[in-house]
């Protein structure tokens, strides 16, 4: 298998940031540390879900003889996240009066999470036990649901929490802990199944996510970190009309919608095939874990703190200018082992560095993104944001398994390649064509 790539030139001019913010985005208290510790330990819970389906479930399907073309409904899964913004409404709507917003629909969701993945763990999972691949995926597809309604919740109150001067800090840490959760729910998973087998290592999931649930508890949402007041009664079709809204604006249009859709296009058709090409090269899956959930993951959290540094210290809109080649790079990284033929010590490498710079991706994504999220419905306009540039990595990495099929990895690491050097041109001329329409709508 062979493929060739160079990286490409810098890209032209970095997109300039947003000069206006959302409304209600004045100056907020400092965080304090039990805020600081539910961000991330809600993010720890999220994260282990995802860890879960796309490295460990990936992985133990993939041994036991399960083909390609039919895993595909793993990465649909993640459908659920991208599209949480169709019930979203409901959550910024609908609170618990004096005892919280938030704060309390994330405790409700972290509870049910426990519950589904205390039945997960009673499946007959363990060799040599047939497949119970119906059970599997419903139980699969519960946890993902309330994995996603949990992330919304977290959203909101994010959005609320974080001014404009934290949320580049704000969600590298998010995203950090976000990490160490994908590590817990891919490498912790597979080394307890290995070990103690399916039932133990499912338990583990849910140890872990008791200490998210006891802080949600513990925390007493202030008034700032609620949505905003309302003109009057206000009726649920208002907050569906705010669906449509958000996206005709000029700033949020079409431009913005396909720079959300292409911004990790090239990135995520080389993660689709991650997982099942290390099986196929005889990877095991507590190597897999090892790799993927630990050694990766510890420079992927220092990359994605040096980048909310960077953020903090310039914008995220500036910090396009690297993290555009960057992607270009990671995929370059994972497939030269592939082209030299290399021992598992050049592939384990390229599977780090491809991490160390990909994941750091979705911090930039969702500093941008909630800078253009309201005051009063922040878990709905960023929730759209977030659901689109969730769904359409999601059909990346979907769409990369059959092309591999048909390709085999090296081409579909070319193909993925290619398309990340075509972003580094596109998707700065989509930022400045936001802009532009926004000025020209200011001028009017």
């Amino acid at each position: 298998m062979n493929i060739g790539m160079s990286i490409p030139p810098a890209s032209p001019a970095p997109p300039q940031a947003p000069t206006t913010t959302a409304p209600g985005a004045a100056q907020r208290p400092a965080l304090s540390g039990l805020e600081w510790a539910l961000l991330v330990c809600v993010y720890l819970s999220q994260y282990m879900a995802y860890g879960f389906f796309f490295v460990s479930l990936m992985v133990i399907l993939r041994e036991r003889g399960v083909p390609l073309a039919h895993m595909g409904w793993l990465y649909s899964l993640g459908l659920f996240t991208g599209l949480k913004f169709l019930w979203a409404p409901l959550m910024d709507r609908w609170g618990f009066g004096r005892h919280g917003h938030y704060s309390i629909w994330l405790a409700l969701m972290q509870a049910l999470l426990i519950a589904a993945l205390l039945w997960l763990a009673t499946l007959p999972m363990d060799a040599p036990a047939a497949l119970p691949l119906g059970a599997l995926a419903a139980g699969s597809v519960l946890v993902a649901f309330l994995t996603a309604c949990q992330d919304m919740a977290a959203d909101g109150l994010s959005c609320r929490l974080l001014g404009p001067g934290q949320r580049g800090l704000g969600n590298a840490v998010q995203m950090a802990g976000g990490m160490l959760g994908f590590a817990a729910g891919g490498g912790g998973v597979l080394l307890l199944y290995e070990s103690l087998g399916w039932r133990w290592a499912v338990l583990s999931l849910t140890a872990l996510n008791l200490l998210t649930l006891a802080l949600a508890l513990a925390y007493h949402e202030p008034p700032h970190a609620r949505p905003g007041p309302v003109q009057g009664r206000q009726r649920m079709r208002a907050y569906w009309r705010q669906l449509l809204a958000f996206w005709r604006q000029p700033r949020t249009g079409w431009p913005w919608a396909t720079f959300l859709a292409l911004l990790q296009a090239g990135v995520c058709m080389a993660y689709g095939v991650l997982t099942p090409m290390l099986v196929d090269a005889g990877w095991s899956a507590g190597k897999i874990g090892r790799v993927i959930n630990i050694y990766a993951s510890v420079a992927s959290v220092a990359v994605m703190l040096a980048l909310g540094w960077l953020m903090r210290r310039t914008s995220p809109a500036r910090a396009l200018r690297w993290m555009l080649p960057a992607q270009v790079l990671a995929v370059a990284l994972l497939a030269a082992p592939l082209l030299l033929r290399a021992g598992d010590v050049w592939v384990m490498l390229g599977v780090i560095g491809y991490l160390a710079l990909y994941m750091p991706l979705g911090a930039l994504a969702a500093a941008l993104m909630m800078g253009q999220a309201s005051v009063h419905a922040p878990a709905t306009d960023f929730s759209m944001q977030y659901g689109l540039y969730t769904c359409a990595g999601f059909a990346a990495s979907g769409l990369a398994l059959p092309l591999a099929g048909h390709m085999g990895y090296a081409g579909l690491l070319a193909l993925a390649a290619g398309v990340g050097a075509l972003m580094c041109l596109l998707i700065p001329w989509l930022w400045r064509r936001s802009q532009a329409l926004s000025l020209e709508q200011a001028k009017s």
